[in-house]
């Protein structure tokens, strides 16, 4: 009995992580560069050296978080597939008014 215990247990975690594997899909490129944007408008002063993350994304804003207290900006993005480039900016009252 013991080995059938272990087995099942040892089988369903070996299904649980060739799902996380095959559910993993790469980064999206137009994504990635909307992140990079975000990472580097933050990092050059607008987070005041906190650390930022986004929470929230649409097709043109994105909701993110400095130390707790919630900002929006939006974001354009230009090129294709060869090469994404995004820029953000607070929408009025540096990022507090809510598009």
């Amino acid at each position: 009995m013991k080995k059938t215990a272990t087995w099942f247990s040892f089988a369903t975690l070996s299904a649980f992580l060739l799902a996380a594997c095959v559910s993993a899909a790469p980064p999206n490129p137009r994504d990635q560069a909307v992140n990079q944007a975000w990472e580097t408008y933050c990092t050059s002063g607008y987070c005041e050296g906190a650390k930022g993350t986004i929470v929230e994304r649409t097709d043109s804003t994105l909701t993110v978080s400095i130390n707790g207290n919630i900002r929006y900006m939006t974001y354009t993005v230009t090129g294709g597939p060869g090469g994404y480039e995004a820029r953000v900016s607070p929408t009025a009252n540096q990022g507090r008014t809510k598009p």
